[in-house]
């Protein structure tokens, strides 16, 4: 195996409606699993995940650009550009952009079974918006409620 660059840009893009993407950097088939490496757009309002606990993987997340809040039970801080998030298992966490510009950050992932979450999400969000009417927001939030169990995360009030 060889070292890998990924051009600005480039990767695999996963669209989630509202005009959030996910753009793969490393998807774990180049280290054993272990790791995904993703830049994340978000636009401003972006309906957030409901707040959730991962029981498989870590997360975290470097900001890029713009201001990103993180809320974790009933605390809420917010993120700006140059700022870094480490979330580990059990640890109750959502996200949102309250700005008026578009919030991009890298988000990494160990291992990469999350990275499966996402592209379902955003294959079945997208399949859905074709054929309905009702908000990106509240569809993404809906397919994203009926698969987290999948990928052992489970939606939490705390």
């Amino acid at each position: 195996m060889d070292w890998n660059i990924v051009a600005a840009g480039d990767g695999r893009h996963v669209g989630l409606g509202d005009g959030a993407e996910l753009i793969v950097k490393e998807d774990g088939s180049r280290t054993r699993g272990n790791l995904v490496v993703a830049e994340m757009t978000i636009p401003p309002d972006f309906v957030a995940p409901p707040q959730h606990v991962h029981h498989a993987h870590e997360e975290a997340w470097f900001v890029l650009d713009g201001i990103v809040e993180f809320t974790s039970g009933t605390r809420l801080r917010r993120v700006d550009s140059g700022d870094w998030v480490l979330v580990p298992l059990g640890v109750p966490h959502t996200f949102h952009n309250p700005g008026s510009e578009p919030a991009r950050f890298l988000t990494i992932m160990t291992p990469n079974l999350y990275l499966d979450y996402f592209i379902e999400l955003g294959e079945r969000t997208t399949r859905a918006l074709r054929e309905t009417p009702e908000p990106a927001g509240e569809v993404r939030t809906r397919i994203s409620g009926e698969i987290m169990q999948k990928y052992r995360t489970e939606v939490t009030t705390s």
